[in-house]
């Protein structure tokens, strides 16, 4: 029954301020989403070129491998270097005799060859 009492014009400005109400909170809204857009739209500006410098260097990656693989299938293999390590033992290099070292042995032999038969004479 109270609602009845009120006057027309009561009751119309009651609902122009409720209206009114309203329509603030919707532009409030509204401001509060375009902003979240705006944010969300830089984020997502952001993400993309990131993710475009990551797709360069997955890429720049991928030919690093290929690349890699390539050198790779170059080296020698452990069988071919178990080869070579067998010959390098068996070769021993360090063993192996300069021109002087064979002219010093042979004059070492000679000196004593002289030493023994020069010893032989003189008994």
């Amino acid at each position: 029954m109270n609602q009845l009492a009120i006057n027309p014009n009561e009751r119309i400005r009651i609902l122009e301020s409720d209206n009114s109400m309203m329509r603030d909170r919707l532009i409030i809204l509204n401001q509060g989403l375009i902003e979240s857009h705006k944010k969300l739209t830089q984020e997502l500006n952001i993400l993309a070129s990131e993710l475009k410098e990551v797709r360069s260097e997955i890429s720049e990656l991928k030919t690093l491998a290929n690349n890699l693989l390539q050198d790779m299938a170059q080296f020698a293999k452990k069988d071919q270097v178990k080869t070579l390590e067998k010959y390098i033992n068996l070769w021993n290099p360090l063993h192996f005799t300069t021109e002087q070292d064979v002219l010093r042995i042979i004059q070492e032999k000679r000196g004593v060859k002289h030493r023994s038969s020069s010893k032989a004479k003189n008994k």
